[in-house]
């Protein structure tokens, strides 16, 4: 019998001991996750409780288009209730409860951006253009700054992209290409 170590607690091991145990049918006992932190999540770092108010440090978008991450859930059993899954739990209540997200970004005044006038020159159009259609190769190990004039980064839309996402300047251009096509269906309402 094989035992099996993954390393970290994030999404992408956790649904790969999902799949050990659901696909592979591998024994509980014999995988192994290890984590640095003092909290198992990577990015999906929700804490918190219904008294003291939930934290997240990101709005992950989990939308039908997470269609793999859908399927993982599924297999997992509700801690509150162990006959459903994980969605059957959180769909009525997300239902029930709205997201109640009012505004991604505050000004140091406390005025909110206006999050449709995205800022953006002709050039920084023209950029933003190129990295999205242009392909990964010509790419290679260039950061986002190397994609962009220094006025990209002050744009509204920059910082929309990094409070939604979690990117640095310094970040991979490929990374930040993926991300972009991705989500690009997402551009006309990301301020909400």
């Amino acid at each position: 019998m094989s035992s099996y170590t993954l390393v970290s607690s994030g999404i992408a091991a956790l649904a790969g001991a999902v799949i050990l145990l659901r696909d592979g049918e591998v024994a509980g006992a014999d995988i192994t996750i290890l984590e640095e932190r003092h909290q198992s999540g990577g990015a999906f770092d929700a804490h918190g409780s219904a008294e003291d108010r939930y934290f997240l440090s990101g709005s992950h978008m989990l939308e039908a288009m997470y269609q793999c991450t859908v399927d993982v859930l599924d297999d997992i059993p509700s801690a509150s209730d162990p006959t459903i899954s994980v969605p059957e739990e959180a769909n009525p209540a997300a239902a029930e409860w709205r997201w109640d997200n009012e505004v991604r970004l505050v000004n140091l005044d406390g005025s909110r951006p206006d999050a449709h006038a995205m800022g953006f020159t002709e050039h920084d159009r023209i950029d933003l253009l190129a990295l999205i259609g242009g392909s990964e190769r010509r790419l290679g190990d260039k950061r986002i700054t190397d994609c962009f004039a220094a006025h990209f980064f002050e744009t509204t839309f920059w910082l929309e992209w990094c409070a939604l996402f979690a990117f640095e300047p310094w970040h991979s251009a490929i990374e930040f290409r993926r991300y972009l096509r991705r989500f690009i269906d997402h551009f006309s309402a990301i301020d909400v």
